[in-house]
């Protein structure tokens, strides 16, 4: 009897791995984009604290609002930056659903045809099985031969 073998097994376990990999790819986004959201709200945080810092103090020298002002226009240039980087995750976790979603269809779709497949392989040796089944009947029948009994030979 042959075996059942499904001709685009390869087809499937490529998208298969394609799947895997978009989904690897979509978790690491994720944590890079969770990284820089922490990045960006740690950046906040400073500017606020360092402007607390400074309206705590009773006098504040020329010097100092400067330096402060310099820091500030820093953090705020880290800050767009961090943005603009947040912004390119989110396009690439959007792109990479976008493609996983392309390949688990496709996944999806060769395993319905290989179901489909494996049924008709079913269904056919179930025929054959039922041929030899009465060939081996009739043939019986046809020797006028006791069902228990074997020819001598």
């Amino acid at each position: 009897m042959k075996r059942f073998r499904f001709d685009l097994q390869a087809a499937l376990d490529f998208a298969s791995h394609q799947v895997e990999l978009h989904e690897m790819e979509i978790y690491r986004l994720e944590a890079q984009r969770t990284e820089l959201s922490g990045l960006r709200d740690q950046i906040q945080k400073t500017i606020f604290e360092s402007g607390e810092a400074l309206n705590r103090k009773t006098e504040i020298y020329p010097e100092e609002l400067l330096l402060h002002e310099r820091f500030v226009t820093a953090q705020r240039l880290r800050q767009v930056e961090v943005e603009r980087l947040l912004a390119l995750v989110r396009e690439r976790i959007s792109l990479e659903r976008k493609q996983l979603l392309e390949e688990s269809r496709r996944r999806e779709t060769l395993d319905r045809l290989k179901s489909r497949d494996k049924d008709l392989y079913d269904r056919e040796m179930e025929r054959v099985l039922q041929r030899e089944a009465d060939d081996l009947y009739l043939a019986r029948k046809g020797r006028h031969e006791p069902a228990g009994v074997r020819p001598a030979g």
